[in-house]
């Protein structure tokens, strides 16, 4: 056999079939300054169709190891959570790059390697890896990229929201600073916040939960009486004796009165945001991650020059 085919089950000098022919690996490495300037390198050159994205796109056949990656998880085994850290080099002999770190920052600037097969549309190309970059470096031989998945943007607090302190649901000055509650899924026999002992008011989410099924003073049920709008609204109401009052809204709730050395407890249907409840384990991690993202701010990158030269 010659490669995949038997002999003589192509005729010499036929074109190729997909199987048959040569494959790529591309890498587009964004480097950015007020604009952006975007590096595209394989491992062979070749240049795209104009029906491509992007058009008409030269790539240098400079990609000399064009993806080295590895995975693991963090913290102690599998409390930890999933994190890779790879690398890509790009020839540099000619010195055709070393202007770049005059001028250009790389980290945290997205990152795609791709593989695919001349002839076949390159929006059609198989992605094998997508993330971003945390550093680079340029010497007389090679365009440095570290790599990295996007698991970096996990590498911060899920919540940042804390009482201010100031009264009201803000607590009192013993809350002051500390995280506000978050309830996800359906959650049995949980102690919520006590932030006003005056109004028994307490807090079981920050932001609107699908329910509180059910309030216990020392295991006794209280019976569910209104929900209201709004927080100002529920601290306005007044709570009938042995009842519970919501604000679904806000994942608060009121009592009538508490006896020294009672202990309250709820069970709750947790975040609901934008009305949705979600309680399978792949939706509450998507939720979770979701509010990550609205957490966590990306980094912020200054050009290094008022000039750049000029492609």
């Amino acid at each position: 056999m010659f490669g995949l085919r038997p002999f003589g089950s192509l005729p010499f000098g036929a074109a190729p079939v997909a199987s048959d022919a040569p494959t790529i690996i591309v890498a587009e490495a964004q480097l950015v300054i007020t604009g952006s300037y975007s590096v595209y390198v394989s491992t062979r050159e070749f240049i795209t169709d104009s029906t491509d994205d992007p058009p008409r796109q030269p790539f240098d056949g400079t990609l000399d190891h064009p993806l080295q990656f590895q995975r693991s998880i963090n913290s102690d085994g599998f409390s930890g959570f999933i994190q890779g850290q790879g690398s890509m080099v790009v020839k540099n002999a000619d010195g055709a790059y070393d202007f770049l770190p005059q001028f250009y920052a790389l980290d945290g600037r997205d990152q795609m390697v791709r593989f695919g097969i001349p002839g076949t549309p390159y929006r059609d190309w198989i992605t094998i890896f997508a993330g971003t970059a945390s550093d680079y470096h340029v010497d007389e031989d090679g365009f440095s990229v570290v790599l990295q998945d996007y698991g970096y943007k996990f590498d911060v607090p899920l919540q940042s929201n804390a009482y201010a302190g100031t009264g009201g649901v803000e607590g009192g000055e013993d809350l002051t600073g500390k995280r506000k509650p978050l309830s996800y899924g359906y959650v049995a026999n949980i102690t919520p916040v006590l932030v006003s002992a005056v109004a028994q008011l307490y807090q079981v989410h920050d932001g609107q939960v699908n329910a509180i099924r059910a309030v216990y003073t020392n295991a006794a049920a209280l019976t569910f009486g209104v929900d209201h709008a709004t927080p100002a609204a529920l601290m306005a109401g007044t709570v009938s004796e042995g009842h519970f009052d919501t604000c679904l809204a806000a994942g608060l709730f009121r009592i009538r009165f508490l006896l020294d050395g009672d202990v309250v407890t709820c069970d709750v249907e947790g975040d609901a945001l934008d009305g949705i409840f979600v309680s399978t384990v792949s939706g509450i991690v998507r939720r979770i991650a979701s509010r990550f993202l609205q957490t966590s701010s990306e980094p912020v990158y200054e050009r290094k020059r008022d000039e750049h030269p000029t492609f």
